[in-house]
């Protein structure tokens, strides 16, 4: 092979590299950016579900604290009760 023969070959090779390196210089961000979006979305309803379950578990606290002041006040009338028979 002659010299001249060479040189456009190795043009042609560079172009191409130079078009696979563009290719991935537009796909990784791309890439990257829609990672993140679908993270974001999995996060946020990850999120919401965390919530609803925070908030039932408040509500389920609130019942047992009014659950428990009844029972106060059932174990109260019942030993003033016996402080009055005795």
């Amino acid at each position: 092979m002659t010299l001249a023969r060479v040189k456009p070959r190795e043009a042609v090779v560079e172009r191409q590299q130079e078009r696979s390196f563009g290719f991935l210089a537009y796909l990784i961000p791309v890439a990257l950016l829609g990672l993140l979006t679908f993270a974001s979305i999995f996060l946020s309803a990850k999120a919401a579900k965390l919530e609803s379950a925070v908030l039932e578990m408040r509500r389920s606290l609130e019942v047992l604290k009014e659950q428990s002041e009844v029972l106060n006040q059932k174990i109260v009338k019942l030993t003033v009760g016996r402080d009055l028979v005795n």
